[in-house]
């Protein structure tokens, strides 16, 4: 966590920017699931199109988005177990991710998470004689900018994201 920025700072800069984030949910430990942590929610959601922000000990460690909703975001880093690793079956990113947060929760730091809804656009798309309403993807460009923001701070991207989508 040396060198990263505290949470509550990068959300104060971000607050000044008109982006506040809400507090999506803690994840605390819990041997009794196979990634060895759940979510405490404070947020339910069906909108799709976020970035987020986790946060160690009050310290940014990843920056991410996704397009789909947030529950099917976070359940999908619970594919990180070991198990699922050995047999291939989980990303890298989805594996990494919960091996940093299961070392945090066994130190008894706290793990959040932190979200900032998209906006959401709509184009009329003519497909084969008909035209249809398409929802568009922007959470890339979301994350690009929030990395970028982090990186003009600090000087370099959270540690847990290595990679920024071009915008």
């Amino acid at each position: 966590l040396k060198g990263s920025i505290s949470t509550n700072r990068f959300l104060k800069h971000m607050k000044s920017k008109g982006a506040n984030f809400t507090k999506f949910a803690t994840i605390v430990k819990d041997i009794n699931k196979s990634p060895g942590y759940s979510y405490q929610k404070y947020l339910n959601n069906k909108e799709k199109g976020w970035v987020y922000i986790i946060s160690i000990n009050n310290r940014v460690v990843k920056i991410g988005q996704t397009d789909a909703t947030l529950s099917s975001r976070f359940s999908s880093y619970q594919a990180g177990t070991r198990k699922n690793r050995e047999k291939g079956t989980c990303s890298v990113t989805n594996w990494y991710c919960s091996e940093v947060w299961r070392e945090a929760l066994d130190r008894k730091l706290p793990v959040e998470i932190y979200v900032y809804p998209v906006p959401t656009t709509v184009t009329n798309v003519p497909v084969f004689g008909n035209t249809i309403s398409v929802r568009n993807k922007h959470a890339y460009v979301f994350e690009h900018a929030l990395l970028n923001e982090y990186q003009s701070l600090s000087g370099r991207y959270p540690v847990l994201s290595n990679n920024n989508s071009e915008a």
